[in-house]
C-alpha cells in the first residue's frame, strides 16, 4: 500500500485567492522544487534584464526590464533539463480552488507548464500547456494542450474544472501539483474561486509597467 501523500493546504480555508509563487520577498521558491540539470551559468537572461541572484544556472532572479522589478526567469535551450516545481518532495498542494491564474512573461522562446490534478473518484489527472504545441492530444490521464501568450507580459487564467468536465467528463476536487519549464520570467502565480478582473486584484498581483 503506498504511503499517504500530505496535502499542503488541507486544513486551510481555502476562498477567495491563494498564493503559491510571487517575486516579492526573501524565499521566493520556498514551497518549490528547483531542478537544473545544466552546470554552467546562465546566458540569457542579460537581454531581459539584470541579473540578481543565481538560484541555479537556469533558474535566476532578474530584474525585469519592462517591470523594473526582481522576477523568476527560467532560462534553458533544453526545457526538459529545467523546471521548478510546487510543492517540493512527495507532498501535494491540496488547493480546491479550480482557477488557475498567472502573470508570465512571453520571452518569445519555448514554455512548457504542467498540472496535476485529483477528481472526485480520485483519478489523477495532468494537463500540460505548451507555447510550441499545435493541437490538443489527449490520452487516458495527459491532456496536452497548446498555449497562446501575446508578446510581453500576459495575465493567464486555466479553470481545472471546466478542463476535467469537458475533457475527462470529471469533477474537479484538487490541485496536486504545478510544474513549470523555461523560458519565461513569472510575476507571480496564484488559485482562486473566480476569474478576477485585474483591476479587483490585490495590489501586489497588479503588473505596473515600469515608464
Amino acid at each position: 500500500m503506498l504511503p499517504t501523500r500530505h496535502r499542503m493546504f488541507k486544513s486551510i480555508f481555502q476562498s477567495g485567492v491563494l498564493c503559491i509563487l510571487h517575486c516579492r520577498g526573501n524565499k521566493q521558491l520556498q514551497l518549490w522544487e528547483v531542478h537544473d540539470a545544466r552546470d554552467d551559468e546562465s546566458d540569457d537572461c542579460t537581454q531581459y534584464g539584470r541579473l540578481m541572484r543565481h538560484f541555479t544556472p537556469s533558474v535566476v532572479l532578474v530584474e525585469d526590464n519592462i517591470l523594473g522589478i526582481s522576477v523568476i526567469g527560467l532560462y534553458s535551450p533544453k526545457i526538459r533539463d529545467c523546471y521548478i516545481s510546487c510543492p517540493s518532495g512527495n507532498e501535494t498542494l491540496g488547493i480546491k480552488l479550480p482557477k488557475l491564474m498567472m502573470a508570465v512573461r512571453n520571452l518569445n522562446h519555448h514554455f512548457s507548464m504542467e498540472v496535476e490534478v485529483k477528481d472526485a473518484r480520485g483519478l489523477v489527472f495532468r494537463f500540460r500547456a505548451s507555447t510550441y504545441q499545435e493541437r490538443t492530444i489527449v490520452t487516458p490521464d495527459l491532456c496536452v494542450m497548446p498555449l497562446r501568450l501575446e508578446a510581453g507580459w500576459n495575465q493567464a487564467v486555466i479553470d481545472f474544472a471546466q478542463l476535467c468536465r469537458e475533457v475527462y467528463s470529471a469533477t474537479f476536487t484538487e490541485v496536486n501539483r504545478v510544474t513549470l519549464h523555461p523560458n519565461l520570467h513569472v510575476h507571480h502565480i496564484i488559485f482562486s474561486d473566480r476569474i478576477i478582473p485585474e483591476d479587483e486584484l490585490p495590489q501586489e498581483f497588479k503588473l505596473q509597467i515600469s515608464r
